[in-house]
């Protein structure tokens, strides 16, 4: 059920971006680049194990015959190969690099799906405000301001929400498909014990997480109930005023403040 309704709301996000004209072939710029940012994480994680064997055993030598990185050292001239310090500072520095462009690659992930959320938002808000432009007077008095500001505002942040978390979601499953390969390659007897943890732990957190969806929902709902009364109260302070209802208003604006409250 769950996976049917991630579906479903993946295709109401395809069809959303199709109505504003934003092509979701631009999500593969940020995939991508959080796909090599994995690979390079895997890379740093693979090389951190054989540093420690190093650092215990005093000796840098094995990784003249490691797996392609190997092929590449046995190229260096004989005095640097013979010489166990310049060993470790290649090493360190593949690490370093690795783990630099690891983070390279991630925050420009973050930064292209950034720049194409903000870009489809922009979008969104001008075709939602269109449509208003073309109701008529009627729905705009039976409707109330502060829904429509609210609409305006938060509703084309929540429609995006999930182009917004996809590069979250994204590098954090590229990493745990890096994390899992290295594991098998280090020891796949712990990496088997290790997977029915990895269960346990998913459903907790997700449990966690439908939880904390469902007070989001709420504070979202009060959140736009608190807009809708504040513009509601000011915009007819003339009538407030007039007939003397100001301890009403009060009162009611503390009620959905205070329910705001308890849930924040």
């Amino acid at each position: 059920m769950s996976l049917k309704k991630e579906l479903s709301t993946f295709g109401d996000v395809l069809s959303l971006l199709k109505g504003i004209n934003i092509h979701p072939a631009y999500l593969l710029v940020p995939i991508g680049l959080g796909i090599i940012a994995a690979g390079f994480e895997g890379a740093s994680i693979g090389l951190l194990i054989p540093m420690l064997n190093g650092f215990l055993e005093q000796d840098f030598s094995f990784i003249k015959e490691a797996p392609y990185l190997g092929s590449v050292i046995s190229r260096l001239p004989v005095h640097i190969l013979n010489s166990d310090k310049n060993l470790f500072a290649i090493l360190m520095g593949i690490f370093v690099s690795a783990v630099l462009l690891k983070n390279i690659f991630k925050y420009a992930s973050s930064i292209s799906m950034s720049f194409f959320a903000n870009r489809s938002m922009h979008h969104l808000r001008k075709v939602v405000f269109g449509r208003y432009l073309s109701f008529g007077k009627l729905y705009f008095d039976r409707s109330s301001v502060g829904h429509h500001a609210t609409v305006l505002s938060v509703f084309t942040e929540y429609a995006l929400s999930p182009i917004i978390n996809i590069t979250k979601y994204m590098n954090a499953l590229f990493s745990l498909v890096v994390y899992l390969i290295v594991m098998s390659m280090i020891s796949w007897q712990l990496t088997f014990f290790a997977l029915p943890l990895f269960v346990v732990l998913h459903f907790a957190v997700k449990t966690m997480i439908d939880h904390v969806r469902e007070l989001g929902i709420e504070i979202a709902e009060q959140g736009s109930e608190l807009g809708k009364k504040s513009i509601e109260i000011l915009s007819t302070i003339p009538l407030v005023k007039s007939y003397g209802t100001e301890a009403l208003e009060r009162n009611k604006y503390a009620d959905i403040s205070d329910q705001k409250a308890r849930l924040d």
